[in-house]
């Protein structure tokens, strides 16, 4: 619906619009009797009979009831219009987001940037203390407000995606199969299946925080979602004081800690991370665990582990080399790409073809290589025919591989459109491209752009293609 200025919603008169997102827009609101200022959070008309998104929006409202600490933002009230508008009224907040503040000066004293994700931490380990996990930790839901004297007093936004312990163990998806989330912020668990997540994956992406606010960019970096995720999984992350010199030691270890590949290798909880925040010293004194540099074996921490965390993750270097996994060892990284196959960018989706080749079909020194060989076996005359059967059976599973997906890039005039899919939920940013399941399934997408108007645009996921849309002019206010 349209909300107009001097607009009822309760007792809250509409004074102005602060912003806009995938699921709604939020409005300066005043309680005229006792002047109390508020904002107002009202979900999307069209979003309005999504179950999804709809549960989506509610389970902020709860979760954030739920928390109660002063580091996350107050939600007083939820209500419907007669008209059928949906919103909730949130405690107004003064001051730039930390998206913002680090659009504006880059990267930030290392004091501030420590100070600010101590305070992060003090709200998420709030949350973990009654089992709810953020899961969409960025500096876009980062508010930072002046408060008892503190020009950084923070506050935790958007608990949309929140889940409990007991709901985490899958990737956060819309009904329309596009992943929910920031890629440059998410753990490698999230990205590579969404299982065994927990209240880790928030310790990883507030490293991921606190490496941008301390070096001016994020560790992984690329052109499309899916080669960002794939590094999540198999990258280390760059040496924090390669990029900025300023980092002290002590807060480089408590970093690539925090981006540790496996969650059994970071702190173990967000009290002992804000402990390491607040104390970066102290904590470099008292032997944390080793982190291994860029370049080695990510998460592998000082303390032997077990069963799965315990075997290294592979790392494939730049040439695509496949190397024949040891007798025994699980080949992982076909695990991982297996699941990031449906959500990877086109850079990525290449590789994954590669190597989903079929690893139990290796040429003969190989498969000799895998068990002790009978006596007499080399000179017995039946043997060259097998090398000859091998291509016939492996000539398949590449073309099997290839067709599961689509490649379709958006494009368009002006650039720098927010693409929505049908449930509300953003997934990019023009030029973007999306990667969905080879079904023939039409997508209904969403372009808006802040300096024009709203364009609407089916898609077919049926062969890879490229779409170019000429937004309408922004009607004259």
């Amino acid at each position: 619906m349209l909300v107009a200025e001097g607009q009822m919603f309760g007792s809250y008169r509409v004074v102005s619009q602060l912003g806009s997102g995938g699921m709604g827009a939020v409005y300066l609101a005043e309680q005229p009797l006792i002047g109390k200022r508020v904002a107002l959070k009202v979900i999307h008309e069209e979003l309005a009979h999504s179950s999804e998104t709809l549960q989506r929006f509610f389970n902020e409202a709860r979760a954030v009831n739920t928390i109660g600490n002063e580091h996350v933002v107050e939600i007083h009230d939820v209500g419907q219009t007669p008209e059928g508008a949906h919103y909730f009224v949130m405690e107004y907040l003064a001051g730039p987001t930390l998206a913002a503040t680090l659009r504006d000066i880059g990267a930030l004293p290392v004091a501030r940037a420590l100070h600010i994700a101590a305070q992060i931490a003090d709200a998420l380990a709030a949350a973990h203390a009654v089992s709810i996990i953020h899961r969409d930790l960025k500096p876009d839901n980062i508010m930072l407000t002046p408060r008892h004297g503190d020009p950084d007093f923070v506050k935790v936004l958007d608990f949309g995606l929140a889940k409990t312990l007991a709901e985490s163990n899958q990737i956060a998806l819309t009904a329309q199969g596009a992943v929910l989330g920031t890629p440059q912020f998410m753990s490698p668990e999230v990205c590579e299946s969404g299982k065994g997540v927990d209240h880790r994956t928030d310790i990883y992406s507030l490293g991921v925080l606190l490496f941008q606010m301390s070096t001016g960019r994020v560790p992984f970096e690329g052109s499309s979602m899916g080669s960002v995720l794939l590094k999540h999984v198999t990258e280390p992350p760059p040496p924090p004081r390669a990029l900025n010199p300023e980092i002290p030691p002590s807060v480089e270890q408590i970093i690539l800690r925090c981006l540790a590949k496996s969650p059994a290798a970071r702190f173990p909880d967000m009290g002992a991370l804000r402990q390491a925040l607040l104390d970066p010293e102290g904590y470099l004194a008292t032997g944390p665990p080793v982190v291994p540099a860029a370049g080695a074996h990510a998460g592998v921490g000082s303390a032997p582990l077990s069963g799965d965390e315990a075997r290294p993750r592979p790392v494939r270097n730049r040439t695509m080399s496949i190397d024949t996994p040891e007798p025994g060892r699980p080949a992982r990284a076909h695990l991982v790409l297996l699941a990031l196959l449906a959500i990877l960018g086109a850079s990525a989706g290449a590789l994954a073809v590669v190597l989903l080749t079929e690893p139990g079909a290796p040429e003969p020194p190989m498969a000799a290589a895998s068990g002790p060989a009978a006596p007499g076996a080399a000179d017995a005359e039946p043997e060259p025919a097998q090398p000859a059967a091998q291509p016939a059976a492996r000539d398949p599973e590449p073309a099997a591989a290839a067709p599961a997906t689509v490649s379709v890039r958006l494009v368009t005039r002006p650039a720098g459109a927010q693409v929505f899919d049908a449930g509300g939920a953003l997934l990019g940013e023009t030029p973007v491209e999306l990667v969905l399941p080879r079904d023939g399934a039409e997508h209904e997408l969403t372009f808006r752009h802040p300096r024009a108007g709203e364009r609407r645009k089916t898609i077919t996921a049926d062969s890879d293609a490229e779409y170019e849309l000429a937004l309408p002019a922004r009607d004259a206010p």
